[in-house]
């Protein structure tokens, strides 16, 4: 079939041996021209295939885009757009994750465990959670300390009378209150007097 003059003022051609020209010169003269409409709809979706055909056989080098506008079956052409629409979300989707995660500023803390059979001393510290021995404490002590223990309130009277014996307590309320707290109170030497010792903790 051979077209002289079809009125959008390109050179006549074999349509059925090069329907791609044909495609490209429709599309060219429509892009110059383009106050002109067409009234007709079904023109105007034969001209936005024959558009989106050319650009996905001849422009696009997507993978599996040229499939969808192939000369298959309608069937195999319905597959590959489905093909092409999955990747297209899964694509959308991994790059959702990519920015959440980044944009969450996550760590990764590598820990690396090891085993040895002996270790110099002292690599291993051991340290006892209670600070002061109760049992090391003597009344008097109660007087300058018992309060910053939280053992003693405002009133001088003991919180936690079920944590001393009954000697203890008798020997706490005989206790001159005034003449305690003019002596000399060391806190190093009460330290190291209540703290746990060394003979208490490590056996061999």
């Amino acid at each position: 079939m051979d077209v002289s003059d079809n009125g959008y003022g390109f050179t006549s051609t074999d349509l059925g041996r090069n329907h791609n020209l044909y495609a490209a010169s429709l599309s060219g003269n429509l892009a110059s021209n383009p106050t002109e409409t067409m009234t007709d709809d079904s023109d105007e979706k034969s001209t936005g295939c024959l558009r989106w055909k050319l650009w996905a056989t001849e422009v696009s080098d997507i993978h599996g885009v040229k499939h969808t506008s192939g000369d298959g079956s309608r069937l195999r052409r319905f597959l590959w757009t489905l093909f092409v629409l999955a990747s297209f979300g899964v694509l959308v989707y991994q790059c959702t994750q990519a920015i959440q995660n980044f944009i969450e500023h996550h760590h990764i803390t590598k820990l690396d465990v090891t085993f040895k059979e002996l270790m110099p001393f002292p690599t291993v510290t051991i340290c006892n959670f209670n600070k002061y021995r109760r049992s090391a404490v003597t009344p008097s002590d109660m007087v300058h300390v018992g309060e910053a223990l939280g053992l003693v309130d405002e009133e001088r009277n003991l919180l936690y009378p079920e944590l001393f014996s009954e000697e203890f307590i008798y020997k706490y309320k005989r206790l001159n209150y005034d003449m305690e707290l003019k002596k000399q109170f060391n806190f190093t030497e009460f330290t190291l007097r209540t703290s746990n010792q060394k003979k208490d903790t490590i056996i061999e």
